[in-house]
């Protein structure tokens, strides 16, 4: 595992971490089967498959959802971000900020 918590923040490692962790559960899959809704497992897995530390300290989280997940389309699960109490009066384009399920941060290698 990586020296530190620094790497989960340097995109290409942490990209690449992600990589090594989907290649394993192509060959996998009851193991990420096993961490549906449980972080600590999902953490764990992922910090020895990726080999980087994830910095639960700072609120990293990692989360799997089960297979066909995306074909549910509208019926799929939802992640969200608590707005922060100070936004006045949003609009539903200013909350859609805070929908995360919808996002490609890892571009392949």
């Amino acid at each position: 595992m990586s020296n530190g918590k620094q790497d989960w923040y340097d995109e290409v490692k942490k990209s690449a971490a992600v990589y090594k962790v989907l290649h394993y559960l192509k060959d996998h899959p009851e193991d990420g089967l096993s961490c549906l809704g449980k972080d600590d497992q999902a953490i764990r897995l992922f910090q020895e498959k990726g080999g980087i530390t994830v910095p639960t300290d700072k609120g990293a989280r990692v989360i799997f959802l089960a297979p066909g997940e995306r074909a549910l389309n509208a019926g799929a699960s939802v992640i969200f971000e608590i707005p922060p109490a100070s936004l006045r009066d949003p609009t539903d384009k200013q909350l859609s900020e805070f929908i995360l399920g919808d996002y490609d941060w890892w571009p392949p290698r």
